[in-house]
């Protein structure tokens, strides 16, 4: 694990409240859906990295 992971917060709630927990994947196994940020809009990846995602509102 390199510093900037291991540094990244188990947590992150953005100013609206709305907080997304820290995957080492994507939490669904059998998703084949495309995953956008919900910021950027950018393709995000399920595997083999990090990712931030919020159950409730299905968001990465």
């Amino acid at each position: 694990m390199n510093r900037q992971c291991a540094g990244a917060p188990k947590t992150l709630t953005r100013v609206d409240n709305v907080s997304y927990e820290l995957f080492f994947e994507f939490p669904f196994k059998n998703e084949n859906a495309e995953i956008k940020c919900n910021i950027c809009s950018k393709k995000v990846g399920t595997k083999g990295g990090l990712l931030y995602y919020n159950l409730e509102h299905d968001e990465a």
